[in-house]
């Protein structure tokens, strides 16, 4: 069966959002989980009878959630059906953006579904009543989407140069939105789902969004460069000056070289002004974002409350948590307040985790992860099946305590990288063989250079309650003066004590009991035996020639997902997989050893093709 194109799926998408009414949409959807997945998730629905809106839009999380390895654009699909007219206006924004992106992206007409779009927005900042139309989106967007339609075909295209257009935004959620929605063709349908995906369950936009703009410079156009300069624009925090710097420059000169009308030239100025005086440290005290900072200033208005509240700031700790409460999904408070002492200026980062429900990670189709993990690592079954059988599927991730024990170059920690990317975790390496002490677990707060423990850096950089926290090396560790790494990984294997944790840096109490330690080891005789006790010991065995075949097709996969131009390599012949094994078994059956000779290989076969 021929497998459906991600443009294929985006003018599904754009169909689905034109349906005239919520319960043809609905249909629309069951019917494409039913031919996709096998689920009927029309019958689940009316199974559950007469149910209250708010538990309706559970529903359609879940069912998202079921089909978004299978189908992301089917997942996005029920999000959208989850949505509610009374939902907070930013959620609807930030939903609306992540389509419009997807849409812009497709190689088709999806402008009926934009002008929907379009209406979905206004009815979320109150143009339309609601009530009057049974609540339904669709409804709504059924009856206004001509006149919408008609302003997208009236409307030029925009040649302003689009960091300026992005500094005329009064919010960073507006920016970020019209970046995905108008620069969608540049990003990417699958960079957009990602941003989007980042932006609703992650909760680690910015990560996204970097990746984001190093995709675009790679492209080495001036348009492209372009809006990776405005997508640069979202990367900065009043409360960090310094980070103007990279962008500011820029966005001068393309002020400069504008050719703008008085009106528009004297409003850019006036904005960029305000960005120089963050620059030099203005705002460091404030809570909300420099787009809105910039468009107060320049108009002589006021803040109000809702300023200090953007779901999508990149300093705000608590918004991915309200998207997940707000959407059913579980949360955790790490560090409450009440056990907490006042933090010192060290400290600025973990201000916005006191008393914050951070989101956690929730698990999905654990045998479709293991499948997939067995694909790629034929040779440790055994391994995956251990790792994995702590998972439950609609759980918080979790993994106990374990250490992989095996040879150099056997895919250890490779496997907890690929594991965490399908599950969609967050990962916090920390290198082992680097540690001489026991500042793991935090230092002493009246260090002048004091630093959590790596728990802690790791929930405040990802904004999630579960992240994994990698200890890679953890046998090559060394003692110190000021202890070591063995004793102070001690409390974080224990589920009781981890949820009790002291953070002697930060002088609060802390809820660290989902967070999963996954450790990486050559020989675990030199731990301690208190810390294996802890650990669940799980040995991944080496590669063989057999699992070869397999192997070098999955380089070969990762090879083109790194270099574009690997797209389309044929796969290895026989008579190249012979080379390669006897090369690769003096190598000691190693992977990279494996990468660098399959990368070879595939270098000397386009240079004989040149040849020829």
């Amino acid at each position: 069966m021929r497998q459906e194109t991600v443009d294929e799926k985006t003018l599904w998408l754009a169909a689905f959002l034109c349906m005239p009414r919520w319960r043809a949409a609905f249909r629309m959807a069951s019917d494409r989980m039913k031919k996709d997945a096998g689920y009927d998730a029309s019958e689940a629905l009316q199974e559950a009878g007469t149910i209250p809106i708010a538990e309706r839009s559970r529903i359609m999380i879940q069912f998202a959630h079921m089909c978004r390895e299978l189908n992301p654009v089917l997942a996005l699909a029920f999000e959208m059906l989850a949505l509610r007219t009374t939902d907070d206006a930013k959620m609807i924004h930030s939903a609306v953006a992540g389509a419009n992106g997807l849409l812009c992206s497709a190689d088709g007409d999806t402008s009926q579904a934009r002008a929907c779009l379009r209406v979905w927005d206004d009815c979320a900042r109150g143009k339309y009543d609601p009530a009057a139309y049974s609540k339904d989106f669709f409804e709504i967007a059924d009856i206004y989407w001509s006149g919408e339609m008609q302003r997208i075909v009236a409307s030029p295209k925009d040649p302003m140069h689009p960091a300026l257009r992005a500094l005329t935004k009064g919010r960073w959620d507006d920016a970020f939105g019209w970046l995905l929605a108008e620069g969608g063709e540049h990003v990417g349908a699958e960079r957009a789902q990602a941003l989007l995906d980042a932006v609703r369950e992650r909760g680690y936009v910015q990560t996204e969004i970097r990746e984001t703009i190093e995709h675009l410079y790679a492209v080495g156009t001036p348009s492209a460069g372009g809006w990776a300069l405005a997508w640069s624009m979202l990367t900065i925090d009043p409360a960090k000056p310094d980070t103007f710097s990279p962008v500011l420059p820029q966005l001068q000169y393309a002020l400069d070289s504008a050719e703008l009308d008085e009106n528009a030239d004297a409003e850019l100025r006036a904005r960029i002004r305000i960005w120089w005086r963050g620059a030099e440290g203005e705002w460091t005290d404030s809570l909300t974002s420099i787009f809105r900072i910039s468009d107060v200033e320049t108009r002589d208005a006021s803040y109000d409350r809702e300023d200090e509240d953007l779901p999508l700031e990149p300093r705000t700790t608590t918004t991915s948590g309200e998207l997940a409460q707000a959407l059913g999904l579980p949360t955790l408070v790490v560090m409450p307040s009440a056990r907490a002492t006042k933090l010192n200026n060290f400290h600025a980062a973990y201000k916005d985790v006191v008393d914050a429900a951070l989101p956690l990670v929730v698990v999905h189709d654990v045998s479709s992860i293991r499948a997939a993990l067995h694909r790629e690592f034929p040779h440790a079954t055994a391994a995956v099946d251990l790792v994995l059988r702590d998972l439950r599927d609609g759980k918080p991730l979790r993994l106990k305590p374990v250490c992989l024990v095996g040879a150099p170059g056997c895919g250890k920690s490779r496997l907890v990288r690929r594991l965490a990317d399908m599950l969609r975790a967050f990962v916090y390496r920390f290198d082992g063989a680097a540690s001489t002490d026991g500042h793991f677990g935090g230092t002493s707060k009246a260090w002048g250079n004091t630093e959590a423990s790596v728990p802690m850096r790791a929930i405040a950089q990802s904004r999630i309650a579960n992240p994994v926290v990698l200890v890679d090396e953890i046998d090559k560790a060394s003692d110190g003066r000021n202890g070591r790494l063995f004793d102070s990984l001690l409390p974080f294997c224990d589920l009781e004590t981890a949820a009790r944790y002291r953070d002697q840096s930060l002088d609060a109490e802390v809820d660290l009991s989902a967070v999963s330690v996954v450790a990486t080891a050559n020989d675990v005789s030199k731990l301690p035996a208190a810390l294996r006790d802890r650990l669940r010991i799980v040995r991944v065995s080496s590669p063989t020639l057999q699992h070869l075949p397999q192997l070098a097709a999955q380089v070969i996969k990762d090879l083109a997902i790194e270099d574009e131009a690997r797209h389309g390599d044929a796969l290895l012949a026989v008579d190249e997989l012979a080379v390669i094994g006897r090369a690769w078994a003096k190598a000691g059956f190693s992977m990279r050893a494996l990468q660098k000779i399959v990368s070879a290989t595939l270098e000397a076969r386009d240079s004989y093709a040149m040849r020829h």
